[in-house]
């Protein structure tokens, strides 16, 4: 069969490599390319288009049009050439979807989304409107790619569910997956994506490519941050006299995708001042450092106040803790 190798990168091509025995509608190397060009068989004759046959159309006694049917013959009566009524059948139309092969697997951190590029032709000979349905445990999503470059940007944002393309047209977009902010390092998902011609349909019409398509990705959450507990410290106050109170918090907040254990928090009382109540701090045991020993007794004369997270902190969590000092 012939082939048409069309570039549907952005940019020139200037060699193609070719090898011998080419698989219809899979893509070949263009060098720093690969994606750039698909080979896709010569487009099928168009839907409704009418086949005539009979008669004659061009010159007259000469079959010089597509579809002349002349007649020569020769009898006792004389010679002469005739021609025949003329039939007429439509082209009905077909349907098949192609595609370049799918993306590979992705990884990202919790709470981030990952992009895979989609490549999808309509290999039917009509314009046809074809659905595209994601399937994901994790939210998902499809994404128009509004340059057409197969290179998701910050501003493509645009979702949609469907594509309708002209015969032989095709199409970029992508399938977005939200990475959940409660995954944990290592959990994942497969992703399916399926597409289906006949306005949805999908119907198998036994003719060319198949009329749906379901691929499957996966994508895999991989936390991969060195610290994921952050804390702020704050006062109720700037400025103060002495003999007057000062409270401060401590917030302290789980960014990872799963929940953090072992917390442990130590402060030093400030210089010039003396803790005048006990510390607070919900789901942790205090402590007190009085003459160079922990005890859980509380006394004025502590110089640190020890905090120690009784419970798990849950995945993208604050909580805080309190001390209240006097100064001198």
């Amino acid at each position: 069969r012939y082939a048409y190798v069309t570039n549907i990168g952005s940019d020139n091509v200037s060699v193609i490599e070719v090898a011998t025995n080419q698989v219809i509608g899979s893509p070949i190397s263009v060098g720093s390319r690969p994606w750039g060009v698909a080979i896709t068989p010569t487009p099928p004759t168009l839907a409704n288009t009418q086949i005539t046959n009979g008669t004659d159309t061009g010159t007259l006694n000469e079959a010089d049009t597509p579809g002349d049917v002349l007649l020569s013959y020769t009898s006792t009566m004389g010679n002469g050439t005739i021609t025949c009524n003329q039939v007429t059948t439509t082209v009905e139309q077909v349907y098949g979807l192609s595609h370049l092969p799918q993306p590979a697997d992705k990884s990202g951190t919790y709470n981030t989304t990952a992009y895979y590029t989609y490549w999808l032709r309509n290999t039917g000979n009509g314009t046809d409107t074809i659905t595209l349905t994601p399937g994901n445990s994790w939210t998902s999503t499809i994404i128009k790619d509004d340059n057409q470059d197969g290179v998701h940007q910050a501003t493509e944002t645009t979702t949609i569910t469907q594509l309708t393309l002209s015969a032989n047209g095709f199409n970029y977009f992508f399938l977005a997956v939200q990475i959940p902010a409660t995954a944990t390092t290592g959990q994942q998902s497969t992703v399916t994506l399926t597409a289906k011609d006949q306005n949805g349909a999908g119907t198998d019409d036994n003719w060319g490519d198949p009329d749906m398509r379901t691929d499957e990705v996966v994508t895999i959450c991989s936390v991969g941050v060195s610290a994921v507990i952050s804390i702020t410290k704050s006062r109720d106050k700037s400025q103060v006299k002495p003999k007057g109170t000062i409270t401060y918090t401590l917030a302290y907040t789980n960014n990872a995708g799963s929940p953090a254990t072992d917390i442990v928090i130590i402060d030093a009382v400030p210089a010039n001042t003396t803790i005048t109540e006990p510390a607070t701090g919900t789901e942790t045991t205090i402590e007190y450092y009085v003459s160079g020993a922990w005890t859980s007794t509380f006394s004025t004369a502590a110089t640190k106040v020890k905090w120690t997270r009784t419970a798990a902190l849950p995945a993208v969590t604050e909580a805080t803790v309190q001390f209240t000092v006097k100064v001198k």
